[in-house]
Order: structure tokens, then sequence, then C-alpha cells
């Protein structure tokens, strides 16, 4: 019972989370269920592991991809934030990829704000590239601190090479 009742909150958490940080007006309706691959990691070119989840809509089709880079700590209101848009958007046809920045979530390596994000962040662009999901079409998200995540990101001609 008392599983029932936490999941039931957690739903509700979700709801609450999902109306005050997404859109919700004027928004097509969600034509996907969402599958989620939690914790894949990728190695950033210095060795480090680099840990996100991807939130794919419930197609083999490719799909275009939404980026975000998270350079905050993994508590259970991050997580609900996280995961509502996360499936949000997945379940709207995009693929979504939200990773931990360098010693964030569960990403490895020490944080050390703003020192390496543009190489991680070059590295993952550099792994999205060769995903067999990725159509090549990209998108970042978000704001504030890891708005910063995209826009160290923004001046790349090709952001995503092909190999």
């Amino acid at each position: 019972m008392a599983a029932v009742v936490a999941l039931l909150a957690m739903g509700g958490c979700q709801l609450i989370v999902s109306r005050s940080i997404l859109p919700n007006e004027n928004v097509r309706k969600a034509d996907y269920a969402v599958r989620i691959e939690r914790d894949v990691a990728l190695t950033a070119s210095d060795g480090v592991l680099l840990v996100a989840d991807l939130y794919k809509p419930d197609t083999d089709d490719p799909a275009p991809t939404i980026l975000l880079r998270v350079p905050f700590t993994k508590t259970f209101k991050n997580s609900l934030g996280a995961d509502a848009v996360g499936r949000f958007w997945a379940s709207h046809g995009y693929i979504v990829m939200i990773q931990g920045t360098r010693g964030r979530f569960k990403s490895g390596g020490v944080n050390y704000p703003l020192v390496h994000e543009r190489q991680d962040g070059i590295d993952t662009l550099h792994w999205l590239a060769q995903q067999p999901w990725f159509d090549g079409r990209l998108g970042m998200w978000g704001g504030s601190a890891f708005g910063y995540t995209q826009w160290v990101l923004a001046d790349r001609s090709d952001p995503v090479p092909r190999p």
C-alpha cells in the first residue's frame, strides 16, 4: 500500500513540476509513449565518464534530439524536473538527452564550474553524431546555469559533425 501511495504522490509531483516549467498552452497533443534509458555513459576525450538519461518516443525512426547538460546535484527535486522535461519532449516526438555535467548527477570527475563545459559538450556532440537514432537535427534547452552549457557550444558552425 505504501508503494502505491508513493507512486501516486510522485505522479502528482511530476504533474505539478511539468505545469510549472513546461509549455502548456497551444501545445499539440503528445503522440508517443516514452521509453527511458537510464545511466547511458559516454567517455569524454580525457577518459571521464559522462552519464545521461535518454528519453525516446516509442518509435524506431530517427528523431531530432534535444540536449540538456545539467550542472546541478542529483536531488529529488532536480530529478523530478529532469524527468518531467524528458518525458514531455519525448512524448512530442523528440529524443531527449539529459546529461549531468562533470561531477554532477551520475557523471564522473570533479565539478569545476565552467572549466570542462565546452570540451565535454563537444565530446557529447561527437557521440550524438554516431547514434543510429539521431537524425542530424539538434536543439539545446536550458536556462540559467545550465543555459551556459548550451551557450558554450553555440559558436559551432557544424554542431554535430558526422564522422
